[in-house]
């Protein structure tokens, strides 16, 4: 059994990245320290242990693993990139966690499929301004529980208690996060740089 965020950030560490990152899905791996945070949270808010967990946009599996990890009864990651989903397979050998699949979907086209808990980290809305509210919509329709990091400004926070609020759900800040982004893309200037992120939990009313 993990005990720690820290225990379980070090297990995360060897979990490989994306080989061909795609700007338009706007990949870029969770750092270690970045899943773990959000992992932790949740499992401390009892979302994890036991339950089954979703992670949309699964990428190369790091959220994933993580909540298997951590003893979920059942894990689905759903990712649209058949590439990350073979990465996510190939690091999920690392462990023994059965209860982790990958399914390479759309996950705005998948049908019956629900759980307890929602866990992801979605694109940020850079390259499609509208996409982190609609991978939010799509949780709310899957599961009670949801987190999620989002882009960190205070209007973007009450924007986001004002969306999940007309769905039926409330949220709760649980934290602001540091989150580096290495160099990934020709665009990128810097050899990393450092955003703010908010990890909110929404739920059910």
């Amino acid at each position: 059994m993990i005990t720690s965020r820290q225990e379980l950030e070090a297990l995360l560490t060897s979990v490989q990245g994306f080989q061909n990152p795609r700007v338009e899905l706007e990949q870029y791996m969770t750092p270690p320290r970045v899943a773990a945070t959000i992992l932790w949270v949740a499992h401390t808010n009892f979302d994890i242990y036991q339950k089954t967990v979703i992670d949309l946009g699964s990428g190369t599996g790091i959220l994933a693993i993580g909540a298997g990890l951590l003893e979920a009864k059942r894990v689905i990651g759903v990712e649209l990139d058949p590439e990350s989903v073979a990465i996510a397979e190939s690091n999920l050998k690392q462990f023994s966690l059965e209860q982790v699949v990958f399914i390479n979907e759309d996950m705005f086209e998948i049908k019956n499929l629900n759980g307890d808990t929602v866990i992801m980290n979605p694109p940020f809305g850079v390259q499609s301004t509208k996409k982190d509210k609609e991978y939010l919509s799509k949780a709310f329709e899957l599961a009670p529980n949801v987190y999620s990091l989002f882009n960190y400004h205070p209007g973007n926070v009450k924007f986001l208690e004002r969306f999940s609020e007309k769905k039926g759900f409330q949220a709760r800040v649980e934290g602001i996060i540091d989150y580096e982004i290495p160099r990934t893309f020709t665009f990128h200037k810097k050899n990393k740089k450092v955003i703010k992120a908010v990890l909110i939990k929404f739920w059910e009313n």
